[in-house]
């Protein structure tokens, strides 16, 4: 019961930037003065939170952190940290150890496990990502994970963002 609860808190974690197809073939060769401006954005919830950085509006990089009590896992405060913590690393390698550009920690803490997924985006396959469920497809004329459009989505979820 607790690595079924474990994989659904891994899925729980899956993003929800949206990318189409990521053709190199289909990207501008002269990019305007708005996608050279190098940004970064912040959101977070009581659920999570989320930090990327982007140039223009195509994200190059974004790092997943989530929060998740014991209770909210069906553990006793008791519970045998050094186990939960294998148990967490071993869920986050076998779901994502094998994708290009990902990287995970599972962490517990005070009661709670904290869970980050980081993801860089000029390494990972789109199709992987969204084949593992870090990403959703988006509109098939996509060629990046957009800035603006998981602003917008995280919103939407309840997630206040910020740039800077």
């Amino acid at each position: 019961m607790k690595k079924a609860w474990l994989a659904l808190l891994c899925l729980a974690l899956t993003g929800c930037v949206r990318v189409g197809g990521s053709n190199p073939e289909t990207r501008q060769e002269e990019p305007d003065e708005t996608e050279t401006v190098k940004q970064t954005m912040t959101c977070s919830s009581d659920a999570g939170s989320y930090e990327f950085e982007a140039l223009g509006d195509q994200v190059k990089k974004s790092v997943q952190t989530e929060n998740v009590s014991f209770e909210e896992l069906g553990l006793d405060a008791g519970a045998d940290q050094a186990k939960i913590g294998e148990a967490i690393s071993r869920v986050l390698n076998d779901s994502y150890g094998s994708l290009k550009g990902v990287s995970t920690q599972g962490e517990v803490r005070d009661n709670h496990v904290e869970l980050t997924i980081s993801i860089d985006y000029a390494q990972a396959d789109s199709q992987a990502l969204i084949d593992s469920g870090l990403l959703e497809p988006g509109e098939l004329d996509s060629r990046y994970v957009s800035l603006e459009r998981t602003e917008t989505e995280l919103t939407s979820q309840g997630f206040a963002c910020r740039a800077g």
